[in-house]
C-alpha cells in the first residue's frame, strides 16, 4: 500500500529549516482566555475563493521575517505561536507523525478505509491539516499502482511544512490556512475525498465541532467521502482474548490477523492499566488535554460527533 521511495526526510528538513523562528522564554504564549475561546472568532460567512487570506506555496517561497514568523522556541523545541496546538512543529515531531501515519496504514492495511474508493479512485483529494504531507504522498503511490497517477492532492495547514511534492511528480498544491477559521478557501463540492487525520489536538470540545463538519460537507461533492483517522491519547489494556466484534467485512478480520491487531467495538472489554508509568501518563495527558478543552479519547467520541444534529 505504501512506498519507501520518497526522499521525504531531506525535503522535510529543508522545509523546517526554511522557517524563521521568534524566540520566547515563556512557557505558554497563549493566554487561558484564548485557550477557552479558540474558536469564538470563527468566521462563519461563506464566500468564494477570492475572499480568503491563504496561499499556495512551497517552503522555499517563505520570505517572512522573525517578527511575523508563525513559530516560537520553547524548551529547545519549535512550536506554533498564537494557537492552542500542544505539540511541536519541528523535524523530530514531523518524523514521529510520519511513523504514526505509516503505522496506521499498516494496521488498516490500506491508505483509505472507505470501501467505495477501493474500486473508484477519487479525482480531487483534500488532506486537511496535512503537516508533512506524508499521507498524501503514500496515497498517490497507492493510486498510481492501481493505474490512477493523476489524482489531484491538496494539502491545507497553518504552516507550510510540507515539501513541494510536484518535484516528485505528484499533482499537488499547498494552501496555507488555519483550519479553525471558517469557511475554508475552497468552492462548494470541490473534492471527492476529504481526509481529517489526527485533528483531535487541534479542535476543542463542544458545539464548535458542528460548524467545522458542516464546512467539510460543503466542500465535498455529492456522493463524496469524508474520512476520519484518529487514535486515543489514553492508553488502555484489553482483557485477555477479547471476543471479536461482529464484522461484515471479512477482509478487516484478515488484516487484523496479518498485522497482529484486534478489531474493537463499543462492546469490547477493556481493563485499567496496571503499569504505574502508563497510569502516570494517562493522568498527565488527560489533565493537559482537558485544560486545553481537547478530547483525550477522540475515538470514543467520533460517533457522537458525527451523529449530532445542527441547531438549524
Amino acid at each position: 500500500m505504501h512506498s519507501q521511495r520518497h526522499p521525504i526526510t531531506p525535503l522535510l528538513k529543508e522545509a523546517v529549516d526554511a522557517q524563521p523562528v521568534e524566540r520566547s522564554t515563556g512557557s505558554d504564549p497563549t493566554p487561558p482566555s484564548h485557550q477557552q475561546n479558540a474558536l469564538a472568532a470563527m468566521d462563519t460567512t461563506r464566500g468564494h475563493k477570492a475572499s480568503f487570506t491563504s496561499s499556495s506555496t512551497s517552503p522555499s517561497e517563505d520570505t517572512g521575517s522573525p517578527r511575523n514568523s508563525p513559530f516560537v522556541q520553547r524548551h529547545g523545541r519549535r512550536y506554533l505561536a498564537d494557537t492552542t496546538y500542544p505539540l511541536p512543529c519541528d523535524l523530530p515531531e514531523l518524523q514521529r507523525q510520519n511513523l504514526h501515519t505509516l503505522l496506521g496504514i499498516t494496521v488498516f492495511g490500506r491508505v483509505s478505509c472507505a470501501p467505495r474508493l477501493r474500486h473508484h479512485a477519487p479525482r480531487k483529494v483534500l488532506d486537511l491539516g496535512c503537516g508533512s504531507g506524508y499521507w498524501s504522498s503514500a496515497c498517490h503511490d497507492y493510486y498510481t499502482s492501481q493505474g490512477h497517477p493523476n489524482v489531484s492532492f491538496t494539502g491545507l495547514d497553518i504552516a507550510p511544512l510540507a515539501p513541494d511534492f510536484t518535484k516528485q511528480g505528484i499533482n499537488w498544491r499547498f494552501v496555507q490556512h488555519d483550519l479553525r477559521r471558517l469557511p475554508f478557501p475552497f468552492d462548494d463540492e470541490e473534492f471527492d475525498l476529504v481526509v481529517l487525520k489526527d485533528l483531535s489536538l487541534v479542535l476543542p470540545l463542544g458545539a464548535s465541532t458542528q460548524p467545522f463538519l458542516d464546512e467539510n460537507i460543503r466542500i465535498l461533492k455529492v456522493g463524496g467521502t469524508l474520512e476520519i483517522w484518529e487514535s486515543d491519547h489514553v492508553l488502555r489494556s484489553l482483557l485477555p482474548h477479547p471476543p471479536p466484534p461482529p464484522s461484515k467485512r471479512v477482509e478487516d478480520e484478515t488484516t487484523a490477523v496479518l498485522t497482529g491487531t484486534f478489531l474493537i467495538s463499543p462492546s469490547t472489554p477493556f481493563a485499567g492499566a496496571q503499569n504505574r508509568y502508563i497510569q502516570n501518563w494517562n493522568a498527565w495527558i488527560q489533565e493537559a488535554l482537558h485544560r486545553r478543552q481537547l478530547p483525550p479519547t477522540p475515538c470514543a467520541r467520533v460517533a457522537q460527533v458525527l451523529l449530532q444534529e445542527p441547531e438549524a
